[in-house]
Order: C-alpha cells, then sequence, then structure tokens
C-alpha cells in the first residue's frame, strides 16, 4: 500500500494507544519472551483464537509495518474501514460525547449557522458546569470556576459522524494531578456526571416526578447544566437530543451507568422547572391574564422566546394585584396577526400561560390561548 493510501493519521499512532484499545475492545494481552514485543489474543468469537503482534516501541524498525498490518486486520475483523479504526486509536485518551440533534431543521443533515454556534456555546457551557460541581457539588453556580474554564477549553470538537446533525467532543482523560488511584480523570467524571444527570431527567419524564433529579445535583445535573442545555430549545423548538458517550479504552467504563440518553422533546419543560427549583426560585403556575397590548416585535431574532424563523413577541400591559405590570410572551405566526389586529383597535386581550416572575419584565411561557375579552379564547 502506497503513503497516499494510508489510513489518514496513522504515521501519529503509537504502541499504548494501540494496545490501550485492544485491551478496551475485550482483547486480552499474553506473556511473551521478548519484553520489546506485543502479543494481544482477541475475543473468542470463534474456533481458531486471533493474535496480533507488534512491537513495543514507535521506534523499532519495523513499527510502521506492522502497525498497518494490524490496523487492517482488526479493522476487517470489526467491519469498518481502516480509517474509523484509526480515529479511534487517537482519541484513545478521550471519552468521545456524541451529541445527536433530532430535529425537523436538521432533517438532511444540516443546520442554519446560528443553530450551531448555539450548539458550540451549550456544548462549552455543560461541560464547564459539569467541571465545576466536580469541584464542588452545588445546586448552582453563579460564576464558572478557573479549573472548569481550563478544563472545557482542554476539549476538543471531533468528526461529525453521518446521519442526522452529530457533533462529537472528545474530552481528555489523563489521570488527574494529585489523584488517588481510585479516583477517575476529570474528563470521566464529567462525562459520567452528564450521562447520570439527564439519565434521571429521562427516567422523570417516564415516571412522572423531578424529585431524584432535584435531590441528585450531587452526581448529577446542577442549575447551570440545566440551562445550557435549555440554550438549545432558542433556536430548536421541536428539539429532541441524544447523548452518548464512548469510553476511553483507557480508564475503565463505570459499571451499570448506560451510555445513551435520550431526551424527548417534553423533557426541556423538565429541564427548566429543575433548574428553577435548584436555583431556589418557585414554580411556574398557569395564570389567564387580562390586559392591553403596548408593544409588538417580530425580528428580535436575540429574544430566548424566539423560534427558528423570528421571534414574535408580545408586551402586554395587565394589572396584577395592586399594580399594572408588563407582561412579555410569544405567540405563533397566526396569533400574532390577531395581537396585531388587538393593538391597532387598543382591544383588550386575555392569555393563558405559565407565570414567570423571576425576571423583568415578567414573561409568560408555554401559552395556551389567545383572544380578545370579548372573542373566547383560541389555542395557540
Amino acid at each position: 500500500m502506497s503513503a497516499a493510501q494510508l489510513p489518514p493519521g496513522l504515521a501519529s499512532v503509537q504502541p499504548e494507544d494501540l494496545a490501550a484499545y485492544l485491551t478496551g475492545a475485550g482483547w486480552t494481552r499474553r506473556p511473551f519472551s521478548r519484553s520489546d514485543v506485543l502479543v494481544f489474543q482477541g475475543p473468542t468469537t470463534a474456533e481458531d483464537a486471533v493474535e496480533v503482534v507488534f512491537p513495543a516501541s514507535a521506534s523499532a524498525r519495523d513499527f510502521a509495518d506492522q502497525l498497518e498490518r494490524v490496523v487492517h486486520g482488526v479493522a476487517e475483523l470489526e467491519a469498518r474501514p481502516p480509517e474509523a479504526l484509526v480515529r479511534d486509536l487517537l482519541r484513545a485518551d478521550s471519552d468521545r460525547l456524541r451529541v445527536c440533534l433530532r430535529t425537523s431543521a436538521a432533517s438532511h443533515g444540516t443546520l442554519p449557522l446560528p443553530v450551531v454556534v448555539r450548539l458550540g456555546q451549550s456544548l462549552y457551557d455543560l461541560l464547564v458546569a459539569a467541571a465545576c460541581a466536580e469541584e464542588s457539588p452545588r445546586a448552582s453556580f453563579p460564576r464558572p470556576t478557573a479549573a472548569a474554564l481550563r478544563f472545557a477549553s482542554t476539549c476538543r470538537f471531533g468528526p461529525a459522524a453521518e446521519g442526522g446533525f452529530v457533533a462529537n467532543v472528545d474530552l481528555p482523560v489523563a489521570p488527574s494531578i494529585g489523584a488517588g488511584p481510585q479516583t477517575p480523570p476529570l474528563g470521566r467524571r464529567v462525562s459520567d456526571r452528564i450521562l447520570r444527570g439527564f439519565g434521571r431527567v429521562r427516567d422523570a419524564v417516564l415516571g412522572g416526578g423531578a424529585d431524584a433529579v432535584l435531590a441528585g445535583y450531587g452526581d448529577g445535573l446542577n442549575a447551570n447544566m440545566c440551562e445550557a442545555v435549555l440554550g438549545l430549545r432558542v433556536e430548536l423548538r421541536d428539539l429532541q437530543l441524544e447523548l452518548a458517550v464512548g469510553p476511553s479504552p483507557r480508564v475503565p467504563a463505570t459499571a451499570g451507568l448506560a451510555r445513551e440518553v435520550l431526551l424527548e422533546a417534553r423533557a426541556f419543560d423538565l429541564l427548566e422547572a429543575v433548574a428553577r427549583g435548584l436555583r431556589g426560585v418557585g414554580p411556574l403556575v398557569q395564570r389567564e391574564l387580562h390586559g392591553v397590548i403596548v408593544a409588538l416585535s417580530d425580528d428580535d431574532a436575540g429574544d430566548e422566546e424566539g423560534d427558528a424563523d423570528g421571534a414574535r413577541i408580545v408586551t402586554l400591559r395587565s394589572h396584577e394585584g395592586a399594580r399594572w405590570r408588563l407582561v412579555r410572551f410569544a405567540l405563533d405566526e397566526v396569533h400574532y396577526r390577531l395581537a396585531c389586529d388587538a393593538h391597532r383597535d387598543r382591544a383588550p386581550v386575555r392569555v393563558l400561560g405559565l407565570l414567570d416572575r423571576s425576571e423583568r419584565p415578567w414573561r409568560l411561557r408555554t401559552v395556551g390561548a389567545f383572544g380578545r375579552i370579548l372573542d373566547p379564547p383560541s389555542a395557540a
């Protein structure tokens, strides 16, 4: 095979990379009379056991030839291209966090560039928040720690996979300085926390309760981690999110922890409630508000209540208690036109949704009905 035909990156693979991968894939190292040679026996899946032999040092004269032979042989056994195996060999010192976005906006495997920017920021915020929790398990953090920011800066985007829109992030799992032999490296603790925390969210959605998620911030989600993922829904209202971790073969996988989690669209409402609960903010209360529309905006693309094709924000002046309050909410295109007509006619309106008093002005989220006072409310 010519140099042009060699799998990309093969020359960067070291003997310890190959040994770590084989060990993680179930191969067993066998004793050999020569210390400069490594011998591995493959998983027993056939009558004849398969063995691979290669030099223990990259400086050996025939290392490149032996490495090429072993890589092609193992790739053939695993029924995949040698290039894919080489990519795994080169990330042997990292856990790979795989994030798959299932949304109508990514039906062809592409996303608008602003959504990709949001995805990168959300993943960065998620890793920082998880690393903060490993320093000090708390329900929420006012600001990221320096150590958490340093960890996130060492993580790297890997090549995207085909099918849907998939982002791969490699979390380094080099041994922690000063950590004991039983302490997993920070990258592994972060990836485990992500899987464990969002696994509890999935279970809560299926089981109908968030108590385990709220009580589990010690080794699961904190408010900042929830908010990082909620940032993705700003651009993708129909989002389903699949999280998976491919553990580095150099660090034993955590027993009993599922490696994949699927968050359905309804899980994001629970995540919002969990984030509020962990920050000590009261739950959202469903209210019907009456008032007059005082402002409209249909081009505030940066507003968190906007949708994928532009925000349609209504500001309502409503009498709450002994005071007049401004309340903002988002409407779909049809109901936004009704709001424009009501604003033009200075007609009072009613709107039903979840009232959030934690911001100024107040927010009405998950609007369920909107209409003029004289009209019966119609579903939004």
